[in-house]
């Protein structure tokens, strides 16, 4: 093994050059960075070969004296940083020295500045990092730097980069990323001469979202802030018709740098528990605000990886922003008749006036509200409806009319569709109600609170069941069994494999309680079924116990017991889905409906 050694500028440099440097589009997110801290408030970013073969950024901003230019290219050079101090309070973006003498090794560099008392500006170029030309030029206010050939002199480095329109679209989302975080300076992308992106410093941050995520996409989004001593958070997240398979369409930016953190990006999954399909992703454009000196941007070589020593509380305060917002939002999804939009409308002679479209503010409407929630000891409505049928239909004598709390005026459920679907009337709109989920998000959420409070309604068996069960459910069984009585399941070791059921939680049309607990072991010993997204343990089997005790697709219900589920949809905390994420209502408003008929 050969000695140590000290190498050479050129080779440190382009080392240098692998930590900062990793495509076309690390070169472009460097320089508006820089033309960023100059205070532009236009910014040009010029390609060839998608990057390969030029990048011109061009910014109206500051610029610089030609001693600064000089300077500029030199390794470790910077205006930003004086002491040591001055790290911990970074507040701009081009504070690492080495970004401008790193693109400048791996490529041919000419750099074209001028500061608006200036009468003259500076040109230098380099190649490969050593300089070749400085002279004074003739150009307006502001800086231009143009990188041609990149990774001329380090091969290697072009082995691996994608296909140009890989690339290219790298380099249009590091500029829309920008775009978005400051929306009073405009952005433009040129390719082969061509215009590929804009945007003005007129368009405000809704266009750009709509323009960066797409427009259709864009009305799917719902605003949340919270603004807390610690930090502000405010952005937009998207309702429940709108997830992707990766988090690539989460737009996460702190102190206005676009950032990849692990702790905003759980918090936001977090915050959509039991709301989407396990594996799938919120869109979300979300803007961190806080004090510099809680913030560690200097994790990775690039800065868009950060670190907050206070990570506990940066990840409640974005859960609950979002958490709060979906809640209080509408996210009860339209039905569509996109294939009947597209026909041109079939005029019925002699037909009745089309009725007035809903308005907007009927559109937003959310569930009509309820009284303040029941004690967790309380039976739901649903459950006091049924429980009186049945005992009603028990002793076989007339029973008085079922005490219930009454629905919202508006609301008026027509009827049942296929044993499963309760049919409702509300504000114009058409609700359809999946019966079952809708009913295991009530259970769930009940059982929640009564986990929470430990007080649950159970009703003990009066001959207690035995249950004999294989090794593995067992052991299961025994692992779980204060997690059972939480859920109003007492289960008893009786030796052996063997365990005495005594009692369950209050449900009705449950008529086989081993069946029910049979049920629940199923569910938790399949790690690959749906309710394996719900990571708590105890959520998970709240979740799993709400299910089996629920009322199922194909149960017939009175019409006392629609209207007391509905009644007990609308106290539910989460209206929009069951616990493990399928939708619970959908509803189709009276545009639709006219639509379908060729009304309009």
């Amino acid at each position: 093994m050969g000695g140590i050694r000290v190498l050479d500028d050129s080779i440190a440099n382009k080392i240098a050059a692998g930590e900062v440097v990793e495509r076309p589009a690390s070169v472009v997110k460097e320089l508006i960075e820089n033309s960023l801290d100059a205070g532009a408030s236009r910014i040009v970013v010029e390609l060839m070969g998608a990057g390969r073969d030029l990048i011109r950024v061009v910014d109206d901003g500051a610029g610089m004296s030609a001693e600064d230019a000089k300077l500029s290219i030199l390794p470790h050079a910077t205006s930003k940083i004086a002491t040591l101090e001055d790290l911990a309070e970074i507040g701009t973006f081009g504070f690492r020295g080495e970004a401008l003498p790193s693109i400048a090794a791996v490529s041919h560099f000419v750099l074209i500045t001028r500061r608006a008392e200036d009468e003259s500006g500076t040109l230098i170029a380099t190649e490969g990092g050593a300089a070749t030309r400085t002279e004074s030029i003739g150009c307006p206010v502001g800086t231009s730097v143009a990188i041609r050939h990149l990774f001329f002199n380090t091969p290697p480095r072009l082995k691996f980069l994608k296909q140009n329109r890989t690339e290219l679209a790298r380099c249009v989302d590091t500029t829309a990323r920008f775009a978005l975080a400051f929306p009073s300076v405009g952005f433009q992308v040129l390719h082969e001469r061509e215009e590929i992106f804009r945007v003005d410093p007129s368009d405000g941050l809704d266009a750009r979202i709509a323009l960066v995520i797409g427009r259709e996409e864009a009305r799917a989004l719902i605003p949340f802030e919270a603004n807390p001593p610690l930090a502000r958070v405010h952005g937009v997240t998207s309702n429940l018709t709108l997830h992707r398979p990766t988090r690539q369409e989460q737009y996460l930016f702190v102190n206005g740098r676009a950032v990849r953190s692990p702790v905003i990006s759980q918090s936001l999954t977090r915050a959509y528990d039991g709301l989407v399909p396990h594996g799938r992703h919120p869109v979300a454009v979300l803007f961190l605000e806080m004090d510099p000196r809680l913030v560690d941007p200097n994790v990775h070589p690039t800065k868009q990886e950060v670190r907050f020593p206070r990570e506990g509380d940066i990840f409640r305060l974005v859960h609950t922003a979002i958490r709060e917002s979906l809640l209080a939002a509408d996210l009860i999804p339209d039905v569509q008749p996109r294939e009947v939009d597209r026909r041109p409308p079939v005029p019925v002679s002699g037909s009745a006036p089309a009725t007035h479209a809903p308005s907007p503010g009927q559109r937003r409407m959310r569930f009509p509200e309820t009284p303040s929630p029941r004690a967790p000891t309380e039976m739901t409505v649903f459950e006091a409806v049924v429980d009186r049928t049945r005992r009603a239909s028990l002793a076989d004598v007339p029973d008085e009319p079922p005490v219930r709390e009454p629905l919202a005026p508006a609301v008026r459920v027509v009827g049942q569709a296929m044993d499963s679907y309760i049919i409702a009337e509300w504000g114009g709109e058409l609700w359809l109600i999946d019966q079952h989920a809708a009913h295991e998000r009530v259970l769930f959420e009940r059982f929640m609170r009564a986990d929470a409070e430990r007080d649950l309604d159970i009703q003990g068996l009066l001959t207690p069941l035995t249950l004999e069960l294989p090794a593995a459910e067992a052991a299961l069984l025994s692992a779980n069994l204060r997690e059972l009585a939480s859920v109003g399941v007492t289960v008893e070791p009786f030796g052996k494999g063997a365990f005495i059921i005594r009692s369950v939680p209050v449900m009705k049309r449950q008529r086989d309680p081993e069946a029910f607990v049979r049920g629940i072991l199923g569910d938790l010993m399949d790690e690959s079924n749906e309710f394996a997204s719900i990571r708590d343990r105890r959520e998970r089997l709240c979740a799993v116990a709400a299910c089996k005790a629920a009322v199922k697709q194909g149960d017939r219900l009175t019409m006392a017991e629609m209207e007391a589920l509905v009644a007990d949809l609308q106290g539910a905390e989460n209206r929009f889905t069951c616990p493990h994420s399928r939708p619970a209502t959908v509803r189709l408003g009276a545009a639709e409906l006219e639509r379908f008929f060729h009304r309009r």
